[in-house]
């Protein structure tokens, strides 16, 4: 990203900074202040995606927006372009963070390995990963791959935010697999992997059955 110009004023997405912050920000001094730390790339590329997620949908009937979604719009696909082909079509949930975060999907995407093919355009969200408790980016990593590794399907309910440096960083809420595969010490073993990497053992479900673990804050 770094050296590499992007230009959005003439698309009909693009709000002004102040409807950015009107619209988008749980506390506007909190980004101000974040803003200081972005590249000048990477808070341009945080205000088009975020302010295309929350000024170019409608909502399902309720005015806040609840149940909306929104698409990668054309002239944002090639930015960057590894997550740009991994949701391509793909309907994301409307950001539930302040900025930079710009939305959130469940779309069954292998995150581990498009993060270690793309470490230059993706990252994981590290900074929100602890503060949500534990669970580091490498247990989760491992995790996935052995439920992927015994054909239980893994996939993830993740937010995406811009980095500092105009990466895409993936905060994962939840890891899930297939019910039907997924048996007792499989569990157990995934358990494990996630509490040794930081996670609590009582915050790890709530009280779902099968191939679920919550990877968010209490």
């Amino acid at each position: 990203m770094k050296g590499r110009e992007m230009h959005w004023e003439n698309t009909p997405a693009q709000l002004t900074d102040a409807e950015v912050r009107a619209l988008a920000l749980h506390d506007p001094d909190e980004e101000w202040e974040l803003r200081a730390d972005f590249t000048p790339a990477a808070a341009e590329l945080a205000d088009a995606l975020r302010s295309t997620a929350l000024g170019t949908v409608e909502g399902d009937g309720y005015g806040c927006g609840h149940g909306a979604t929104w698409l990668l719009p054309p002239h944002l696909l090639q930015v960057p372009a590894p997550l740009a082909q991994a949701i391509a079509g793909v309907e994301l949930g409307l950001p539930e963070g302040p900025w930079p975060e710009f939305g959130r999907t469940q779309c069954p995407i292998d995150w581990p390995e498009l993060i270690d093919a793309h470490p230059d355009a993706l990252t994981w969200n590290h900074a929100m990963l602890e503060n949500n408790l534990g669970a580091g980016a490498d247990a989760i990593s491992t995790a996935y791959r052995i439920l992927a590794a015994r054909g239980c399907r893994p996939s993830m309910d993740v937010c995406l935010w811009v980095e500092s440096d105009a990466r895409i960083a993936i905060e994962p809420l939840a890891l899930f697999a297939d019910d039907t595969v997924v048996d007792v010490v499989l569990r157990g073993q995934v358990d494990e992997i996630l509490v040794a990497s930081g996670r609590p053992r009582n915050l790890l479900r709530d009280d779902e059955p099968g191939g679920y673990w919550c990877l968010e804050a209490a």
